[in-house]
């Protein structure tokens, strides 16, 4: 891809976040047919890349494209998004299945040192995200637990 050309694409992809203009589907706890629905968006990323939020109380996953900002989604299923507990973040889809690839929340916990967050984010149970997305056994999940750990 020529320079002028990923600038343009790029210009698009960012007036679709920010204008607002894109119409979008948030589904709640996906069935697979719905994963492929909403990573086959993703026009933009190798690979395919889905934003997700995951309500621990209610153990709820919303996904949605990741052209829509979590702030965006979080608004419209009403939801409020400053719980340590939950977790937002993106998911790549890697041979029809989502794997965790990170979560700008939890490493705002650590630039911020939230120690309260990073305790909170330590000691949730998040294995039942991996129902719908592989979460607790990627390494990148891990690094971010053992991290916590010695915060």
């Amino acid at each position: 891809m020529k320079f002028k050309e990923a600038i343009k694409l790029f210009e698009k992809y960012e007036n679709t976040i920010f204008n607002g203009n894109e119409k979008y589907d948030i589904f709640e706890n996906p069935s697979q047919k719905e994963i492929i629905i909403t990573a086959n968006k993703d026009i933009y990323n190798e690979p395919k890349q889905i934003r997700f939020i995951a309500h621990t109380r209610n153990k709820a996953l919303y996904i949605f494209p990741t052209t829509v900002l979590h702030y965006e989604v979080a608004k419209k299923i009403k939801f409020n998004i400053k719980r340590a507990d939950d977790l937002y973040g993106i998911a790549n889809f890697i041979k029809g299945k989502l794997f965790f690839y990170k979560s700008l929340e939890v490493n705002y916990y650590f630039i911020d040192k939230d120690k309260k967050s990073l305790n909170i984010f330590k000691n949730t149970d998040y294995t039942w995200i991996d129902k719908y997305i592989t979460t607790t056994t990627t390494s990148i999940f891990k690094k971010l637990k053992a991290k916590a750990e010695k915060f």
